[in-house]
């Protein structure tokens, strides 16, 4: 690097999966001819959430999308899945960063399509089974996530693979629902960091704590695909005050509500669309 380029960070080129024969051979190539030390600042891996991609290791079968998307909480879990990832990775090659340099579904009729659920459309479940996918990568260890891509191909969409991935419209002028999901979600999460995984009690409702300054963030949804409901869920939480932060469909913001605390709970309603709630 030139002196005065010190600051740029050189990446290494993005894993079309989590192989272990593949990081096995990369490690054996860089101990006879690197010196041990891996030639970048960080490590990327690309992900596509889908029943090969779950279901295999060897990263030829992760350019195979032929079994469909599914989402993120589906064959073990994109959390475990991730965190098994970071520890192998930390191992081999030390407290390195790690990205994940690619993640997405399709809202369209390709084989990655977030598919509808019920009445509940393509799009609106592709919002939330990315937001699900931010927040089980965030949990894991994954420093940074970047969704691919953030427009569609073409203005309305396609039926191909990545042609409807996008957070906003081809044409650039029509924001999506998972523009909205995820502009709602930095606004709460930005700051944060994770502490845990809060047993629920409930095998169709998850719960992670965040925290940011003094403030203690919940995130409960129900980690299913079938337009779940779990009426009245009395979640345990610390603290004096809640405020209940939902995702909007149009807005970049949360709809916010204050929320009583009774003995020490307060009561939600959970869907398959993460809410947060706020405790100070």
């Amino acid at each position: 690097r030139h002196q005065e380029n010190l600051d740029i960070k050189v990446v290494w080129p993005g894993m079309v999966k989590f192989d272990r024969d593949q990081l096995a051979r990369t490690k054996r190539w860089i101990d006879e001819f690197n010196n041990g030390e891996l030639p970048a600042d960080e490590f990327q891996v690309h992900i596509y959430w889908n029943r090969t991609y779950a279901q295999h290791e060897s990263y030829k079968q992760a350019i195979d999308f032929s079994g469909g998307a599914t989402h993120p909480e589906s064959w073990g879990g994109l959390r475990q899945y991730a965190e098994n990832m970071v520890n192998h990775i930390h191992g081999l090659f030390g407290n390195i960063p790690i990205i994940v340099g690619e993640i997405g579904y399709d809202r369209d009729g390709s084989p990655q399509q977030a598919r509808p659920i019920g009445n509940t459309p393509s799009e609106r479940v592709q919002a939330d089974w990315l937001v699900r996918s931010y927040l089980a990568l965030f949990a894991a260890g994954i420093d940074q996530c970047i969704q691919y891509m953030i427009d569609h191909v073409w203005a309305g969409g396609g039926g191909w693979l990545f042609g409807s991935s996008g957070l906003i419209d081809g044409n650039n002028s029509i924001a999506l629902i998972p523009w909205y999901f995820t502009a709602g979600t930095l606004e709460v999460l930005q700051n944060a960091t994770f502490v845990q995984v809060v047993p629920s009690g409930r095998n169709d409702v998850e719960i992670y704590e965040m925290r940011d300054g003094n403030k203690t963030i919940y995130v409960v949804w129900s980690p299913t695909a079938e337009n779940n409901v779990v009426q009245n869920y009395q979640l345990p939480v610390t603290g004096t005050s809640a405020t209940l932060m939902e995702l909007q469909t149009n807005q970049p913001t949360t709809a916010k509500t204050g929320i009583s605390i009774n003995n020490g709970t307060v009561s939600v309603t959970v869907t398959e669309t993460p809410k947060f709630i706020v405790v100070e």
